[in-house]
C-alpha cells in the first residue's frame, strides 16, 4: 500500500479518532495527576471539557466509519452536554 493509501486507510477506518481520543485522555489524566501532586486545585471544567472533546471525536469516528446519522447525532448531543457543563463550571463564582 502506498503512503497516501496508508493515510487514507488510517483516516477512513476511524483510527485517527481513536488515536486522538487516546492522546486526549492521557493528557487529561496527566493534568489531573500533576495538579494533585502539587496540591493545586483542578482547573474548573477540565474533565467536562475532555468529555466534550471525546464525544466530538466519537462523532467523527462514527461519521468516518459509516455508523449512521443517529449515532453521529447522539455523540454530538453528548458533546454539547459536556460543553454546557464546562461553561456552567467556568462561570460559577468561586
Amino acid at each position: 500500500m502506498t503512503e497516501p493509501g496508508v493515510l487514507a486507510s488510517f483516516i477512513q477506518s476511524g483510527r485517527v479518532a481513536d488515536l486522538a481520543i487516546i492522546i486526549l485522555v492521557a493528557e487529561t489524566i496527566a493534568l489531573v495527576l500533576w495538579t494533585r501532586r502539587r496540591g493545586m486545585q483542578l482547573p474548573s471544567g477540565l474533565v467536562s471539557n475532555a468529555v466534550s472533546g471525546v464525544c466530538l471525536l466519537l462523532a467523527l469516528r462514527a461519521a468516518l466509519t459509516g455508523s449512521g446519522a443517529v449515532m453521529i447525532a447522539v455523540w454530538l448531543a453528548a458533546g454539547f452536554v459536556g460543553h454546557l457543563v464546562d461553561v456552567v463550571t467556568r462561570l460559577r463564582p468561586r
